[in-house]
């Protein structure tokens, strides 16, 4: 009880998680909550499936006990993440608090519509929906700095469409570890702009 937080009207066991990453496809989400975890992140997942960086992607660090991954947005794409979270969702002796990191697929010319589809084909099924801008191991997201006035088109583009939700599922923004001083302080003011929740 002294870990509950609540943040966005929601009602967390425990501020501790699994970031996007871990369970990208939303197989293990069971299992992860019944290990303790607070939340669980799905993702990231994209409209298309598509399989992301070349094999290897993932290498050992001995000597650091660590790894680095640059999976690179492999996805199942929407449709099949939407099917697994509806089968989880319909589980009523499981309780956790579930998101969903959304991604625009590396082909695609249209990121608007890309995000907005996330929006739609995942959010009544989450509790968050989390605005992937600043995967590293995508080339794509560079594009989309947050001093571009594309940026903060597309992020009020979405929190439009998650206005139209049953649910009004959290819409958050997700930034990077290496952005400057600058970069987060455009990130927070479209942020601001745009009223999205964190």
């Amino acid at each position: 009880q002294l870990l509950q937080t609540s943040v966005w009207g929601l009602n967390f066991a425990n501020p501790l998680g699994i970031a996007a990453g871990f369970d990208k496809q939303a197989q293990a989400i069971e299992g992860l909550l019944q290990m303790g975890f607070g939340f669980i992140e799905v993702g990231g997942v994209t409209p298309e499936p598509q399989l992301g960086n070349p094999k290897p992607r993932m290498f050992r660090l001995p000597e650091d006990r660590a790894v680095i991954n640059r999976y690179g947005l492999n996805s199942d794409g929407h449709d099949i993440v939407a099917a697994r979270l509806t089968q989880f969702k319909a589980k009523t002796d499981i309780v956790g608090i579930i998101g969903v990191n959304i991604a625009k697929n590396t082909t695609s010319t249209d990121v608007i519509a890309d995000y907005k589809s996330g929006v739609r084909n995942l959010g009544a099924s989450v509790d968050f929906i989390v605005l992937n801008v600043s995967c590293p191991n995508v080339a794509w997201t560079k594009n989309l700095s947050a001093d571009s006035d594309e940026l903060a088109t597309m992020v009020c583009a979405v929190k439009e469409e998650r206005d139209l939700l049953p649910n009004k599922a959290a819409l958050l923004i997700k930034l990077g570890p290496d952005m400057s001083d600058d970069a987060k302080t455009h990130m927070a003011e479209i942020a601001l702009k745009c009223e999205v929740d964190g």
